[in-house]
């Protein structure tokens, strides 16, 4: 569509990443498959993944304590630990737990506390 657009109107098209996608099939011994979006599935995976950012940033920096008992892994430091990116990339991975309280689905297993908060 994009290559076709810039035909009609006479201005050069080109994909700057088939160079290195030409490199890694060469190195992997793969062909690319050529799906557009194919990296971001909308599965339950995808899903699960989702909620569990959300879950996290909404519980962040002890926000919701009420919440405690829905998080898997509680992260406690001192201030400016990266206790927020570690959350993020946890729940970015899809660390989740099942509640079991017919309330609750797949929860977020991190939440983040400063020692002061902890205290």
């Amino acid at each position: 569509m994009l290559e076709q657009g810039c035909r009609d109107i006479g201005v050069p098209c080109f994909s700057v990443l088939d160079p290195v996608l030409q490199v890694f099939q060469s190195y992997l011994g793969a062909s690319s498959q050529g799906r557009v979006g194919a990296q971001h599935s909308l599965d339950g995976d995808y899903f699960r993944r989702i909620e569990a950012l959300t879950f996290t940033m909404m519980h962040d920096d002890g926000q919701l304590p009420e919440d405690l008992d829905l998080a898997e892994i509680v992260i406690i430091g001192v201030s400016r630990t990266s206790k927020t990116p570690t959350s993020i990339y946890l729940a970015n991975r899809g660390v989740t737990h099942r509640q079991h309280s017919d309330r609750a689905r797949h929860r977020p297993a991190c939440r983040t506390r400063s020692r002061q908060q902890a205290a």
